[in-house]
């Protein structure tokens, strides 16, 4: 295991798994399962289930884990500089565009 690395809640590391890179974060629940290595730079997706080698400066999610476009923040800035989350970083969604039948109470 890298540095400066995440692992959240509930998450299964297969005895196959060869090696995490830096700057990785797992969310919770994430399973990593068969002879896998994980890149630097890497955000793995709450509840994925990641099969196969993950490149450098990737986000993965789904079952199984695939790559997901449209990463804007970095892994370094949601780990901020001792490891802590920096959330104030993550952009939040304009909801007053939703109509009323769309927004969760």
């Amino acid at each position: 295991m890298g540095k400066n690395c995440s692992v959240q809640t509930g998450v299964v590391i297969g005895y196959g798994v060869r090696s995490i890179g830096d700057n990785v974060v797992i969310g919770a629940g994430a399973k990593l399962v068969n002879p896998i290595k994980i890149g630097n730079n890497v955000l793995i997706a709450p509840n994925s289930l990641v099969t196969t080698d993950v490149p450098d400066n990737t986000t993965v999610a789904g079952v199984p884990a695939r790559i997901s476009l449209g990463r804007t923040v970095s892994t370094g800035t949601v780990l901020g500089k001792k490891g802590e989350y920096a959330l104030t970083s993550v952009p939040v969604p304009d909801l007053s565009t939703l109509t009323e039948d769309r927004r969760v109470s």
